[in-house]
């Protein structure tokens, strides 16, 4: 896998995904699903943001569920889950709906949102996104098209 030049090739990581993989199937025995699991620490909608600004953006790297959540999954042997890796992984689960007030992504999130185990496991892969986080705004407008 080291030699796989279309992977992350860190030694460290590579181990991780194989023993996170290996955690999900528990996780999958205790409760049902990690969809399961990981929506027990949805963020009650009184402590989001209203609207999401660029400047509150900027500022919700973290949350009280996301450092839970990263607490949690160490205990259980998870590696790699820091709280804001685990933020960017509540991010792409939907558990947190950060687009900005006016884009036509986050309307249509309010709307439905379904996501199966698949997704969420591929989502594991979102720590070197979570990393390069200081240069992340211009990209988003990008991919977020109601972004100012």
């Amino acid at each position: 896998m080291l030699a796989n030049a279309g992977i992350v090739r860190h030694r460290g990581k590579i181990e991780s995904t194989i023993n996170n993989a290996q955690r999900v199937l528990e996780l999958r025995r205790e409760f049902g699903s990690l969809a399961a699991y990981a929506w027990r620490h949805e963020p009650a909608a009184k402590t989001r943001p209203r609207h999401v600004t660029w400047a509150a953006l900027k500022a919700m790297t973290t949350s009280a569920e996301s450092m839970a959540l990263s607490k949690d999954l160490k205990k259980r042997g998870w590696t790699f889950v820091g709280p804001t890796t685990v933020y960017a992984f509540m991010q792409v689960m939907g558990l947190v709906n950060d687009h900005v007030k006016g884009c036509s992504v986050r309307e249509s999130e309010t709307e439905s949102f379904s996501v199966s185990d698949a997704d969420i496991f591929a989502a594991s892969a979102l720590d070197d996104c979570a990393s390069a986080r200081p240069d992340w705004t211009s990209d988003v407008r990008d991919w977020c098209p109601g972004a100012a």
